[in-house]
């Protein structure tokens, strides 16, 4: 247990991963930072970015996240995040349908807060889109 971090990215729906591993690097506010077993305790604020999983020096998983908090342990990393996408399981014309089915919606709202979640989903997607390798 001791050359493993116990892992875990939770949304408001799911847990999201639930796994050991060697090594979590993270979009910290200040950063980019990994973690390691024996981690000194940290909470931390993420920004949105990529958080990258690694087994044996290579890097198994790579997701999405839209900023968050991390509370990391010597032995545990919990990763709490609003939404996230798995990047190794993202396809660029799902994303981009996603995307074109808001910007439709775009002018349609006449209330404010649905606007602007819109307009967040809308900048979210752009951003995701912007990731993706094809």
């Amino acid at each position: 247990m001791e050359n493993k971090t116990n892992f875990e990215l939770i949304t408001p729906s799911q847990r999201m991963i639930s796994q050991e591993v060697e090594m979590v690097v993270i979009p910290g506010s200040e950063g980019h930072f990994g973690v390691l077993p024996l981690h000194a305790h940290t909470l931390s604020t993420l920004n949105r970015g990529i958080v990258t999983l690694y087994e044996s020096g290579s890097s198994i998983d790579n997701v999405i996240i839209d900023g968050g908090i991390a509370d990391v342990t010597p032995s545990n990393c919990s990763i709490l995040v609003e939404r996230a996408e798995n990047l190794n399981e993202l396809k660029q014309s799902e994303i981009q349908n996603r995307l074109n089915n808001f910007k439709s919606k775009e002018k349609s709202f006449e209330n404010p807060a649905e606007e602007k979640a819109n307009s967040d989903e809308i900048d979210w997607l752009e951003f995701v889109l912007s990731k993706i390798k094809d």
